[in-house]
């Protein structure tokens, strides 16, 4: 037996014993690696399922949130949308819907559901601060009352109050709060805002 000859029939050998090896690895530890496969793809599948779950029920409630805005009165958009079940955001969302369609016939009910989703503190900050705009925003009081002015700064932090930074004027000769351009404002009202 020359030298070329023992040497392949040793990697012949160490080729069969690495084989027998490799086989062994797969009967004992195949199975793991089988379930682990049927688990990601099973746990994908599932998530899937889930995610076209939440999709068909948030499409279901936008149709049944369009059907009720579609109703031809707006007492009859308040009732549709009454009906309408929700939960979390989308509950604020219908309320605050039904406020702007009661915001012109009754105020009070409009101003009574857009104080509930206000305070409503599981609710995200931001659907509670639009409620509080929506609120100041009625028409049943004055844009500036000291409680609107008060809501928008508890709400947002950065309301100013306009008014405080004009200056102290027994009379302001009608000029308002709000100035507007100097060319535009009587001159009784250029001196109150010197």
């Amino acid at each position: 037996m020359s030298v070329s000859q023992s040497d392949s029939f040793i990697e012949e050998v160490t080729e069969e014993v690495r084989r027998d090896r490799l086989y062994g690895l797969a009967r004992r530890y195949g199975w793991i690696v089988g379930l682990g496969l049927v688990l990601v793809v099973g746990g994908a599948a599932f998530l899937e399922w889930q995610k076209s779950r939440a999709r068909a029920a948030a499409e279901g409630l936008g149709d049944t949130i369009f059907a009720a805005m579609e109703s031809g009165t707006p007492q009859s958009r308040v009732a549709a949308l009454s009906d309408v079940t929700a939960d979390g955001v989308a509950a604020a969302l219908v309320a605050m819907l039904a406020a702007a369609e009661l915001a012109a016939s009754d105020p009070i009910a409009a101003a009574d559901r857009l104080e509930s989703v206000i305070e409503n503190t599981e609710l995200p900050r931001i659907y509670r601060d639009l409620a509080t705009l929506k609120l100041v925003m009625l028409a049943d009081n004055p844009m500036f009352s000291d409680g609107k002015i008060a809501a928008c700064a508890a709400a947002h932090g950065q309301w100013r109050d306009h008014r405080s930074a004009r200056p102290a004027a027994a009379d302001d000769g009608g000029c308002g709060s709000v100035p507007r351009t100097a060319a535009a404002r009587p001159a009784a009202c250029n001196r109150a805002w010197r």
